[in-house]
């Protein structure tokens, strides 16, 4: 049963029994995450005739799976777990009666009670699931699917929002079709629904074309013929780390010196020359995106520049053809410090590297 488990005991907290003349009780803690399956175990006395009834306290008592008379009894069994749970007959006579629960929703968290009755006596356990968000990891620059399914609900509305971001739409449908007016631009045509399996309560989000800046908590809303639900997925984000340079200096005493730390970030294009003149993006990925540098027509291009980092940068020219992407950034100031992403484009394909650079300020007494 251990393989099939998905919950995982709370760390610090352990299960405890307590005993008193028939009835013996028991206290689990449990946890899961959402859309996966979980078993809550269940110790019972070994009998040929056991009597189980699984309930959750939580918001009233809500039966949530029965058995007796060597058989399931789901006459009584709440709406909210229909078809989602299953006990293991063929070990209940040898005294384990614990509840397999699929597709774990975040409704499902709280307190359940195991009700185990034998020729020996009676047995409660009460076992508290809490329910994790979902955590994702994706590679950089590839496709990932973000899980949203809510287990026998035909969706009909579906709002993804990217929690992390300031501009939180990613992705919206309503009306049978996709809503793009709100779309935040950084999931421009980076992602869609699986629209023939909405009817089936899944409302999953594709992803193409992972950024680092992806990275996050996302919440998935979606209006079903049960009503309203949700779920939060957390997205990793491994990314094509580059390079992680430190550069330590005190900036009045290298100015006193006479001196202007300059310092270049690598990176590296794969494309050949053969697939013409790339298009080059250098841009800081902090509290928001801002332009560091850009090069494309053959020449750079300042324009949308960022202003603090005006006059301070430069590219190898000469060497962009042969690969050589890095850039040159002159007059190192601790507001450099960050993420970069190099972004190039040509007609085969386009790539993107990530440069972590931090720059720690030194005293002097």
């Amino acid at each position: 049963l251990k393989a099939l488990n998905r919950c995982l005991y709370a760390s610090g907290t352990s299960s405890y029994t307590l005993s008193k003349a028939a009835l013996t009780l028991s206290y689990t803690r449990l946890s899961s995450t959402v859309s996966t399956s979980c078993i809550l175990p269940c110790n019972v006395d070994p009998s040929s005739d056991t009597v189980t009834l699984w309930d959750h306290l939580t918001s009233g008592e809500h039966n949530v799976h029965s058995y007796y008379d060597s058989e399931d009894q789901l006459g009584r069994q709440d709406q909210q777990f229909k078809g989602r749970t299953s006990l293991f007959k063929d070990l209940i006579s040898r005294g384990n009666a614990s509840l397999k629960l699929t597709g774990v929703k975040i409704q499902d968290e709280g307190r359940y009670r195991c009700y185990s009755s034998t020729e020996r006596g009676s047995k409660k356990t009460f076992i508290q699931l809490k329910v994790e968000d979902t955590e994702v990891t994706c590679v950089h620059n590839q496709s990932c699917i973000l899980p949203c399914m809510f287990h026998m609900d035909s969706v009909s509305i579906v709002h993804w929002i990217h929690m992390t971001d300031g501009d939180p739409h990613a992705h919206s449908y309503n009306s049978n079709e996709n809503q793009v007016n709100n779309q935040n631009p950084n999931f421009r045509g980076r992602t869609s629904l699986f629209r023939d399996q909405l009817s089936r309560g899944d409302a999953s989000l594709l992803l193409t074309g992972v950024k680092v800046q992806d990275e996050g908590k996302y919440k998935c809303y979606a209006s079903t013929n049960n009503g309203r639900k949700e779920l939060n997925v957390y997205l990793n984000v491994e990314g094509k780390i580059c390079q992680q340079v430190v550069i330590y200096y005190n900036r009045l005493k290298l100015r006193a010196a006479g001196l202007l730390l300059s310092f270049f970030l690598r990176c590296f294009n794969s494309y050949p020359a053969s697939y013409g003149e790339p298009i080059l993006h250098w841009t800081q990925l902090e509290s928001s995106e801002l332009r560091v540098h850009s090069y494309y027509d053959n020449q750079d291009q300042l324009g949308p520049q960022n202003e603090n980092f005006r006059g301070r940068t430069s590219l190898f020219q000469d060497q962009i053809s042969r690969g050589n992407a890095s850039l040159l950034l002159r007059e190192v100031q601790l507001q450099d410090q960050g993420r970069y992403s190099c972004y190039i484009s040509t007609i085969k394909g386009h790539e993107e590297s990530i440069i972590r650079l931090s720059v720690d300020g030194m005293s002097y007494g």
